[in-house]
């Protein structure tokens, strides 16, 4: 796989972009799930939870702004986890842990639903935005 790019650096405007998310992020949220009703030929869909408009907008800023990059985050998944379960952490991390912490939560979610929601609840995300405005 490849690996983050030597010399990326983000710009001002890539920080400012998740950064300024930080007082939507940090609000309080609630599950919403969607139960789609049987179809017309009995076939069931599942229910899934529907995410917010603060967590897509997320995810489309880290993508537009090269937050998400193509890095083995499965083999990085015990640091993000020692993250995940201590945001304190964070308030050191480098520019690189939050590049890697972000790609991970984002490509994750489109594995395991609700990947982003649990970040948010445990406090990773606001921990990473508020670092993130450390460096603007």
């Amino acid at each position: 796989m490849t690996q983050k790019e030597p010399d990326w650096t983000p710009r001002p405007e890539a920080i400012a972009a998740l950064a300024e998310l930080l007082p939507e992020m940090a609000s309080p949220t609630t599950d919403r799930w969607h139960e789609p009703p049987p179809g017309d030929d009995g076939v069931l869909t599942l229910p899934h939870m529907l995410s917010d408009r603060v967590e897509n907008e997320f995810v489309e800023r880290a993508y537009a702004h090269k937050w998400v990059y193509d890095f083995d985050w499965p083999a990085w998944q015990d640091e993000a986890q020692r993250l995940h379960k201590d945001p304190s952490a964070l308030h050191a991390a480098t520019i690189d842990t939050l590049r890697k912490l972000i790609t991970t939560y984002v490509r994750k979610e489109r594995f395991c639903e609700g990947t982003l929601r649990s970040a948010r609840h445990a406090g990773a995300l606001t921990a990473i935005l508020r670092r993130l405005a450390d460096f603007a």
